[in-house]
């Protein structure tokens, strides 16, 4: 999969989910990029998958430190860990209504 397409495809999904503006520097991160210099033997599925979510935690980041900037370690974390509940989420369950988390479970 070439690499511009690999990054079209995480910018313009991180775009449609609502997890940043067409002008942020999330959409030019070039994770399509650093995601098929290192998985070059995974198929294409696995690194789109891949590419969303790396997408997804690097920008997961940013987003809880600016919205918990003054919030205990142990909060953060917590948060962290519900997201991480979504992926065992069965398959036909509604998606969650946090954006981040919906995002998630299209991932898993």
């Amino acid at each position: 999969m070439p690499v511009e397409e690999l990054d079209a495809y995480g910018a313009d999904w991180m775009l449609r989910k609502g997890l940043c503006t067409p002008d942020s520097p999330w959409v030019r991160g070039n994770f399509g990029l650093m995601t098929s210099a290192g998985f070059p033997f995974f198929t294409r599925d696995v690194l789109e998958a891949t590419c969303l979510m790396n997408y997804w935690a690097l920008a997961r980041d940013d987003h809880v430190e600016t919205l918990h900037a003054d919030s205990a370690l142990a909060d953060v974390n917590r948060r962290f860990a519900d997201m991480a509940q979504v992926l065992y989420t069965p398959d036909g369950a509604p998606a969650p209504e946090d954006p981040w988390a919906a995002a998630l479970f299209k991932v898993s």
